[in-house]
């Protein structure tokens, strides 16, 4: 199962390349309230969660690091509490340190707020280990972590974004429809169960495609 996840504008794309500077969204829309007797602007509203969101930075991380090491254990042992263990397909630390899996984490400023990591398979790519600390969940760490994943399938040339999460895991299953994810049959070696729920979205765009 992957973990429960919940926008950022800025973050970076892959190691060894600076974070792309992108406008915030909805800070051209929003107001400015001038605090009575300064004449000092102070953020509102959307304007302050943008600025926020746009703090946060996605990197590849290690998953023997102790950041995301901690969100990792933090996620299996939701998992074990939520699901039967013939029903938990969760990747170990050791597993996610192999070849062929790239795993990144979110973080603002030294902390680390959330991990994701995609598995390359033979034709599609699948997302893993999706888990965002409870404390930050709705400031658009999900979202970037969602959206670097993406990006680093279609720099693989990959065509198609898979997953299996868990059936009782409504926030997940929110956030990957919010990026285009659509449910689909069982798919690899995983067994249509009561507890999966599987998804996938084609990349039509994907480098080398």
């Amino acid at each position: 199962m992957g973990g429960p996840a919940a926008l950022s504008t800025r973050y970076c794309r892959s190691a060894g390349r600076n974070p792309p500077r992108t406008p915030i969204r909805g800070l051209h829309r929003s107001r400015s309230r001038v605090t009575p007797g300064t004449g000092r602007a102070l953020l509102t509203g959307a304007r302050f969660r943008a600025l926020i969101r746009a703090m946060i930075i996605v990197d590849p991380a290690d998953p023997h690091d102790p950041g995301p090491r901690a969100l990792l254990e933090a996620s299996h042992a939701l998992m074990r509490s939520l699901f039967p263990a013939e029903a938990n397909h969760f990747l170990s630390l050791d597993a996610l340190a192999a070849p062929g899996i790239h795993v990144f984490a979110a973080r603002r400023g030294a902390a680390v707020l959330g991990v994701g990591a995609l598995a390359e398979k033979d034709g599609y790519g699948e997302l893993k280990s999706i888990h965002v600390d409870e404390g930050a969940r709705g400031s658009g760490v999900a979202d970037a972590l969602m959206r670097q994943l993406e990006d680093q399938a279609r720099a693989l040339g990959l065509p198609l974004l898979r997953l299996e999460t868990g059936s009782l895991l409504q926030a997940a299953h929110r956030l990957y429809a919010r990026h285009g994810f659509r449910r689909c049959g069982p798919f690899g070696d995983y067994a249509a169960c009561d507890q999966s729920v599987f998804m996938e979205k084609p990349l039509a765009d994907a480098v080398g495609h």
